[in-house]
């Protein structure tokens, strides 16, 4: 039995948390019977989920509460020291400091941990806070980082800086983030149609955002975008995800949506469904400027929507301009302009889209991201194992 401990600090599952989102539906896809997943946490409203054999709540942690943050690693330490025998190995969520010392705990216990880097701009080594830097917590991270067995990196960006940090090649493993391709898939044109009348939408040309409303993926950009595209009389965007900055992206765009009586824009907090957003829509853009790699985006491109996006880590490792989508500026006009691009040449748009499907479905499946995951920890276990039986 390989007994897996998932770190969240954040929690893990449908709740729009991108790596705990992400590692909860990769870890759906399990289908052996010699595997478990446990889940450690510190988000309060943590649903209780079939998927994992034990849920532990730790005690709540919230960004920037020092108090918090302090009481949550006290205890973390605690339950580690009487409970890191029982798991093979630590799959951890991000490298920040709470992470990064919980992931050192449990290596000083000899458990490997395998650290997920989700942001290109946050790998806990790079852009630290100025507490980070006062109190000399950088230093130590980079100092004590080949003490970590395995980090994923999920772009080429990551990668680079993760080398830049001087951790050694041999701990770094290259795994994206993945997709269910059997819930994100495309359709036919009449269950198109038969979908936008289940949702309430207009049979229109489609255009859609998805992911947290926040300064740094910029939906109010698309919205300025879509009032200028050609096709904005006979078109609809639809903007999906939840708050993330306490409702000023949400604000300012229902303020222009009021001031401008655009009638063509649907903006959705939190759906679960929202594979049936996709398949109603016929495009996906994505002005961020900053990402690891865009579970989105993913979705978006597993059912068939040619992607807009920044180039951005994650979007130049997967979006090819001559397959399966385009890249952008965080500039209204030229964002407009790739709008009308897919507007005016239906040719492109279905091309781009049979493209964008295959190209997932070869490389970016969740079961093939679970698997290149369970193949690391094992690995790294059979390792372990040979040394142990050598110096024996």
């Amino acid at each position: 039995m390989l007994k897996i401990l998932l770190f969240s600090p954040k929690g893990a599952g449908e709740h729009y948390y991108g790596p705990g989102m992400n590692a909860f539906r990769m870890y759906r896809n399990l289908n052996r019977d010699d595997v478990s997943v446990t889940l450690l946490h510190g988000y309060k409203e943590q649903e209780d989920l079939e998927l994992f054999d034990e849920q532990v709540f730790i005690s709540e942690i919230v960004n920037k509460n020092i108090f918090l943050g302090l009481k949550f690693l006290y205890k973390v330490k605690k339950w580690i020291k009487k409970n890191a025998h029982r798991f093979d190995v630590v799959h951890c969520l991000t490298a920040f400091q709470h992470s990064f010392m919980v992931s050192l705990w449990f290596e000083r216990e000899g458990v490997p941990v395998f650290i997920k880097i989700g942001q290109s701009d946050h790998t806990g080594f790079y852009n630290n806070s100025s507490f980070s830097k006062f109190f000399g917590l950088r230093r130590f991270r980079l100092s004590n980082a080949n003490n970590i067995t395995g980090y994923i990196s999920i772009s080429r960006e990551i990668w680079d800086k993760l080398e830049k940090a001087n951790i050694e090649p041999g701990r770094i493993h290259d795994i994206p983030n993945g997709v269910d391709t059997e819930r994100y898939k495309p359709i036919e044109k009449d269950k198109k149609m038969e979908i936008r009348r289940q949702l309430g939408l207009e049979n229109n040309f489609t255009i859609i955002f998805t992911g947290a409303f926040s300064e740094r993926k910029n939906p109010m950009l698309v919205v300025k975008a879509f009032h200028r595209f050609i096709g904005f009389e006979n078109s609809q965007l639809l903007l999906i995800g939840p708050d993330t900055d306490v409702g000023t992206q949400r604000r300012k765009i229902n303020e222009y949506i009021k001031k401008h009586s655009i009638g063509q824009i649907i903006v959705k907090d939190f759906v679960k469904n929202i594979e049936m957003y996709y398949q109603a829509s016929d495009l996906f853009v994505l002005p961020s400027s900053q990402e690891g790699f865009s579970n989105s985006m993913l979705e978006a491109q597993a059912c068939g929507l040619p992607a807009i996006v920044t180039p951005v880590s994650g979007a130049t490792d997967l979006i090819d301009e001559s397959k399966n989508g385009a890249y952008i500026q965080r500039d209204p006009k030229i964002i407009a302009k790739a709008f009308n691009q897919y507007f005016e040449n239906s040719d492109k748009l279905s091309q781009h889209s049979e493209q964008a499907r295959e190209i997932v479905e070869k490389k970016y499946s969740a079961k093939s991201v679970l698997n290149q995951y369970l193949n690391a920890f094992e690995g790294e276990l059979k390792l372990r194992k040979s040394k142990i039986s050598q110096t024996n």
